[in-house]
């Protein structure tokens, strides 16, 4: 009875539907043997893992290691069940930017700069347009960039001012 309950939360017409608050639960219980294998393999050779729902990251300063790892990592996703997309497995070396789950990670975590530009249109199209609640979009916006990346958050600021004050809006 209680799995019935469960499974009635977290699915939606027989479903387990994409982005639902319940998604990231289920995507920890799921992985749980995972995230402890790798984990533990993991920390035995001075590499670092982490996951962010099915993003998974392996990094480390040695990349000799990294590179002998590699197979008997592969192997452990695949004997829990798992398939990697080899289209967006990547192995990068110390001088090449990276970026983990949309975020850029070198040198310093911060949104790409395609992603800023993204929001900087966005912001600058919602200003411009009827939407009635373009505000609380604009604020939600600089809100997820200012947990990111504070200065990016502040010339998205001042630009989202600047337009304001071009249309004459209060």
């Amino acid at each position: 009875m209680t799995a019935f309950i469960l499974t009635s939360f977290c699915t939606k017409e027989g479903y387990l539907p994409q982005g639902a608050p319940t998604s990231p639960a289920l995507s920890n219980l799921v992985c749980l043997r995972l995230d402890h294998r790798l984990s533990t393999y993991c920390k035995k050779r001075a590499l670092t893992y982490t996951r962010y729902a099915d993003d998974l990251c392996i990094s480390g300063n040695k990349i000799l290691i990294l590179q002998k790892s590699s197979y008997l990592i592969k192997e452990i996703i695949s004997d829990e069940g798992f398939t990697i997309n080899s289209k967006k497995e990547k192995f990068l070396g110390p001088k090449v930017r990276r970026e983990v789950t949309g975020l850029t990670v070198t040198p310093k975590i911060t949104i790409s700069k395609k992603d800023y530009c993204v929001y900087r249109k966005r912001i600058y199209d919602l200003v411009r347009n009827e939407v009635s609640n373009k505000h609380e979009i604009i604020k939600g916006i600089l809100s997820f960039v200012r947990s990111i990346d504070k200065e990016k958050e502040k010339k998205l600021s001042t630009f989202y001012l600047k337009q304001i004050s071009i249309i004459g809006e209060d």
